[in-house]
């Protein structure tokens, strides 16, 4: 079992586990070669992080900050959150900030769409986007809505909880399939762009904003 205050990176070699607090580190000593680990890829594309536990590189492991490391013998280990030891409840004013909250959204909606029938909205079936879509049919809006698919076999979708939003709206749907090649060619425009794209999941934003941009469609 192992935790530290700084992030730590593991690999299994020959019976044994190994620690460092640099990944390259790793590859380099035990020999290990920087293959893509193809589903942590998908899940940073799409989530803005790697699955817990992994990294971009097949082979090398990730301990976050906050998390233990429990190794029980080669092929055996699990990254986890540590459970806090207190927890705050929150503040009684919460009530007073979601209302507020949802007021702004309201007039932001009002104030910068032009053409309520070419509309659309950015739905991953999570609380941010599915408020934000529910918002807009209450203000008379009737959205299309443009979600992200993966390829099916590595279980990372969310249009099935997208469309359940968009099946209780009665909204358009449109699914915007990116498979790894296509990230590859939108990754290549992103690094020739003189802009900076810093936030992790410009690929998945690119992806979608060329569908919107495709159709016609003011977001």
């Amino acid at each position: 079992c192992l935790s530290g205050a700084e992030q730590l990176f593991f690999a299994e070699r020959w019976g044994s586990l190994f620690i460092s607090n640099d990944a390259l580190t790793l590859t380099k000593v035990l020999r290990i070669s920087r293959s893509i680990n193809e589903a942590s890829l998908v899940n940073y594309l799409w989530k803005g992080r790697s699955q817990t536990g992994q990294t971009l590189f097949s082979g090398i492991g990730h301990i976050p900050i906050g998390c233990v490391l429990k190794w029980k013998g080669e092929g055996n280990v699990t990254v986890e959150n540590q459970k806090l030891s207190s927890v705050k409840e929150l503040n009684p004013t919460q009530e007073i900030s979601r209302s507020t909250s949802i007021a702004l959204l309201k007039e932001s909606l009002l104030a910068n769409v032009q053409n309520h029938d070419q509309f659309g909205v950015l739905l991953s079936g999570g609380v941010d986007s599915s408020l934000l879509t529910a918002i807009a049919v209450e203000l008379g809006f009737k959205p299309t809505c443009y979600t992200l698919q993966f390829e099916n076999q590595l279980g990372l979708n969310e249009g099935v909880y997208a469309k359940k939003v968009t099946k209780r709206f009665g909204l358009p749907q449109r699914f915007v399939e990116v498979d790894v090649p296509t990230a590859d060619e939108i990754l290549n425009d992103l690094l020739s762009s003189f802009l900076p794209r810093s936030a992790p999941v410009s690929i998945s934003n690119a992806a979608l904003a060329r569908a919107v941009k495709a159709d016609g469609i003011e977001t």
